[in-house]
């Protein structure tokens, strides 16, 4: 049986007989890239020591891209067992994702500013075209900053320089870590939100609209949406994007930008 330590314990790990998707078969080398998979090791080394870990079972992996240079863990859904600091047992479905980056796009353009949005299909939620801000997965990646260039470049088509870039937490200079839960009942997603912003010109703005973007070999197809901030705080069902909007307007009202 694997095991995984945490804080100097063994904690034994169970491996559903068809737990990957792609379906196939559990080998010793799928279990070992699951326990040293990014979300993996940030969901353990996250554990709260007052929330003790007694078993863990992996119900399923999803494995991204599977047979391509592009292979990954994608999603990882395990039942843990638990004990909280009163010795109540707890038994938890948890989806690790890991973490994730966003940008609250600005493109100034005549005196108004747009946000930049993106228009795509979610499945999850049951829509064709659901508009909402750019962001990504951190995948294996540590760096929240070249992830996130990539992400406005494929998402996009765009290519932004770093000082058009804004880590809107670091200016604030808080003991917060920086990051954001977005569904914690059930995800350990933590998002990190950044702030870009460009000066366009008309032409350039309705330019955007006619571009389709992402990664076709993934299946996506993504249209660029500007929209004045105010439409999209009236109408948005994105909640990153009120997080992000809010951020925003609290760093200005703050004086840091």
């Amino acid at each position: 049986m694997a095991c995984v330590t945490v804080g100097g314990k063994f904690i034994p790990v169970r491996f559903g007989p068809h737990c990957t998707y792609p379906y196939g078969q559990v080998t010793k080398a799928i279990k070992d890239e699951v326990l040293s998979a990014p979300a993996f090791l940030r969901w353990v080394g996250n554990l709260d020591p007052l929330l003790s870990l007694v078993s863990l079972s992996i119900q399923s992996v999803d494995i991204f891209c599977r047979g391509t240079p592009q292979e990954r863990i994608g999603f990882i859904k395990l039942v843990a067992e638990t004990r909280d600091e009163e010795g109540t047992a707890r038994l938890s479905t948890v989806l690790l994702r890991g973490a994730s980056v966003a940008a609250l796009i600005i493109l100034s353009c005549e005196g108004e500013d747009y946000l930049l949005l993106t228009k795509q299909a979610r499945e999850p939620v049951g829509q064709s075209a659901l508009i909402e801000m750019v962001a990504g997965s951190m995948d294996n990646s540590t760096n929240f900053f070249a992830k996130l260039l990539g992400e406005l470049k494929e998402e996009t088509g765009m290519d932004f320089a770093p000082e058009e870039v804004i880590d809107m937490m670091a200016l604030i200079g808080s003991d917060h870590p920086g990051t954001f839960y977005l569904s914690p009942g059930t995800m350990d997603e933590e998002m990190k939100f950044f702030l870009v912003r460009r000066t366009v010109s008309q032409r350039e703005l309705q330019e955007l609209t006619t571009r389709v973007c992402g990664l076709a070999e993934e299946g996506e197809c993504i249209r660029l949406v500007p929209q004045p901030m105010l439409e999209a705080r009236m109408t948005t069902r994105d909640g990153k994007l009120l997080i992000a909007i809010e951020r925003y307007l609290f760093l200005k009202e703050g004086r840091f930008i």
